[in-house]
């Protein structure tokens, strides 16, 4: 639960931040309990658990918009949003006004595949009947997520008589190693991938745009750490997903040079002939 929080606040970070970093820290908490304290700290600031709540504009955008997808998903139950012909997406009306950054952050692979791990590994203990993130300080519930609600942040289950999706899109954090960059353009990028070679577009526009100033400087065996989106469809015969060979990089996380080359060195001693 708390690797898709991660997940959730990165996402949510990286569209309505200031381009801060943000980590997690688990305080100590009392054995057999299932209330687990955690600082979200962002710039150094605490952002959940302490009093920049209410003075740090970003961290309580941040926490807002997490609050409005939670209550997306809810009212969703399950359901992705309907995208119109006039290219508008309809959403339920319990919830009057949606921005367009809830809307896509409910729907990005990575934090849809985050989701589905949580609550699938939470949903096997029936012990817990519930999800919350309550503000330390003011003991307000931020997320309140009952039992019966598990189900509609999980991937749709596919019945006997249903068929499965022709195509799907499965997000990945992964690491690639640069083989080919595109400095002019929007071609695609070459890498390896677990060994390898795939063609990838490369969508983040801001990292685009450091490519197209000279920021970005690149050199052989170059990295990176990105969110990799892989095309699937779905083969009838041996009823498993298989790649389609579309790939496309949502985000660059990290661009790492390669790692230091190790040389080795051989001691030669000569020996003494004179006795």
């Amino acid at each position: 639960m708390l690797n898709a929080l991660v997940v959730l606040v990165d996402e949510t970070n990286s569209r309505i931040g200031d381009g801060g970093t943000f980590s997690i820290r688990i305080r100590p908490f009392e054995a057999g309990s299932l209330e687990i304290p955690f600082d979200l700290i962002i710039k150094g600031g605490v952002l959940l658990a302490g009093s920049l709540l209410t003075i740090n504009t970003v961290a309580s955008q941040i926490l807002k918009t997490i609050q409005q997808a939670v209550d997306l998903k809810k009212s969703l139950k399950g359901k992705s949003p309907e995208n119109q012909e006039n290219g508008e997406t309809q959403i339920p009306t319990v919830i009057n006004k949606v921005d367009s950054v809830v809307i896509n952050i409910i729907q990005n692979p990575q934090v849809k595949a985050a989701l589905h791990q949580a609550f699938s590994e939470v949903e096997k203990d029936e012990s817990i009947d519930g999800i919350q993130i309550v503000d330390n300080k003011t003991r307000e519930e931020v997320v309140d997520i009952s039992r019966q609600e598990f189900p509609y942040f999980k991937y749709p289950e596919v019945g006997d008589d249903e068929e499965m999706p022709a195509e799907r899109v499965r997000g990945v954090r992964t690491n690639l190693t640069v083989h080919t960059p595109v400095l002019v353009g929007k071609g695609r990028w070459k890498f390896i991938h677990e060994g390898n070679t795939i063609h990838a577009s490369i969508v983040d526009e801001s990292f685009l745009g450091r490519v197209r100033k000279g920021v970005e400087k690149f050199g052989a065996g170059d990295r990176f750490l990105v969110d990799l989106e892989i095309a699937e469809k779905y083969d009838t015969t041996t009823l498993e997903y298989t790649r389609t060979g579309k790939y496309t990089i949502s985000r660059v996380h990290e661009h790492k040079p390669p790692p230091p080359r190790k040389t080795q060195s051989m001691l030669f001693q000569e020996e003494d002939d004179s006795g």
